[in-house]
């Protein structure tokens, strides 16, 4: 029986895509004077932007990237994102049922703080584990094994949902029952390189059929 249930953030429980987009465009524009192919900014979704910045500014001051990228989205994070149609009511049944939930992303602490309290959903989370917050990252098991430490949780017990290969990697490599959910932009049709999630939902209430089921 599953207790715990762990979400990745961006794509998973907010609709950030665009801003993200928007916000990698700014940096293509100021380095490479053009903005890039919308699909090549989607393949990085769910990495690190230390990582993304790498591999797509592998030229560039990595801190100056970074820098343009942190301010574009900074000045036009006012209203650019919201919550996934369904989530705070999947949150709410969740913790109601007794569920312990939790947050496992690449996303930096402060912007992940920020945007759950603007969306009134930080309260809902016993432990949010960030970039900031481990050596290793997605899809790289130690997030979501960090996770568990914290919660003192089984890796049975424990089920976990995103919406990339870093997420359904992370969750392989860490030995941890994988959902792929399909309601973001790309509807579930990402590159997975090769691995396959346990489960695929198309709805959030969807959950509740594989975890009560």
């Amino acid at each position: 029986m599953k207790k715990y249930i762990v979400f990745d953030f961006d794509g998973t429980l907010l609709d950030t895509d665009q801003l993200i987009i928007d916000s990698w465009q700014a940096a293509f524009r100021r380095f490479k004077g053009e903005e890039a192919d919308e699909n090549l900014i989607l393949s990085t979704f769910g990495e690190t932007v230390s990582n993304t910045t790498k591999e797509l500014f592998a030229d560039e001051d990595p801190e100056e990237v970074l820098a343009v990228y942190r301010r574009y989205q900074t000045e036009h994070s006012k209203g650019a994102y919201k919550l996934y149609s369904g989530i705070a009511e999947l949150l709410g049944g969740l913790k109601r049922r007794g569920y312990s939930l939790s947050i496992v992303t690449s996303r930096l602490r402060h912007t992940a703080i920020q945007y759950i309290g603007e969306m009134g959903i930080k309260d809902k989370f016993d432990v949010i584990i960030t970039a900031d917050d481990v050596i290793e990252h997605k899809p790289e098991p130690g997030p979501l094994l960090e996770a568990l430490r914290q919660l003192g949780a089984k890796r049975e017990e424990t089920i976990m949902l995103g919406d990339t290969r870093f997420d359904i990697g992370c969750c392989i490599n860490a030995g941890v029952d994988s959902i792929l959910v399909c309601w973001g932009r790309r509807g579930g049709n990402v590159p997975l390189g090769g691995i396959e999630p346990m489960y695929r939902i198309n709805k959030p209430e969807e959950l509740f059929d594989i975890i009560e089921g």
